[in-house]
């Protein structure tokens, strides 16, 4: 959701209007960079098809996926079509599953067949996996990356953990505890982790009222 007002959207969209005209794209670059991913998507709009594909190559690259993936269908289509297979790979293999997902259940299967080769294999078997499941279905619209932890992990070792895996921005506000069957036995966030004492373990802290689906649930 934009986090701008209509009027400062207005002002933006003016000046950078100017600034394309002058072709001052460092300026731009350093200006659209600045904002909120929501905000650039829905600046966007604003722009005909060629300035988009400007703007959007201005963007750096976390900052142009966050873009990417706000922007509705008709605009993320637009730029797919403007750009190069390495570009559209790029994008696609950094995306994250479930809305590269829903942006793969717009487009005609032939083209979802093409896009599907740009990936690297470990993105294409988890593209896979998510469009077999039934439309509307948990499995189809779900991420299914997460961060998992055992029960006895400290909070030293659990913290470890999740700066070994690195995970998404998307990814590391919750992390799952498992058992050695790998069955979801609780929940710990981030803020708990931080603010518990650094001996506690992960049964000790975890949240176990759990609520889950099954991935055919609709």
């Amino acid at each position: 959701m934009p986090t701008g007002t209509i009027n400062e959207m207005e002002e933006l969209q003016q000046k950078i209007n100017e600034l394309l005209e002058q072709k001052k794209f460092f300026e731009i670059k350093g200006l659209i960079n600045d904002l909120h991913p929501a905000d650039v998507a829905e600046l966007m709009t604003f722009f005909d098809r060629d300035n988009q594909v400007i703007l959007f190559r201005l963007l750096k690259k976390d900052m142009a996926i966050g873009v990417f993936e706000q922007l509705d269908f008709e605009h993320q289509e637009n730029l797919l079509n403007s750009f190069t297979d390495d570009k559209v790979s790029e994008i696609l293999n950094v995306m994250s599953p479930d809305d590269r997902t829903e942006l793969f259940d717009e487009l005609p299967a032939k083209v979802v067949k093409k896009l599907l080769f740009l990936l690297n294999p470990d993105q294409r078997k988890m593209a896979s996996i998510l469009l077999g499941y039934r439309e509307n279905s948990a499995g189809r619209i779900m991420n299914p990356g997460y961060i998992d932890l055992k029960e006895h992990y400290t909070i030293d070792q659990a913290l470890e953990r999740i700066r070994k895996l690195s995970p998404p921005e998307d990814m590391i506000y919750t992390a799952y505890v498992t058992d050695y069957q790998r069955h979801l036995i609780g929940t710990v966030t981030l803020r708990d982790l931080v603010l518990s004492p650094p001996e506690k373990t992960m049964n000790d802290i975890m949240d176990t009222d759990i609520i889950f689906v099954t991935t055919d649930d609709d």
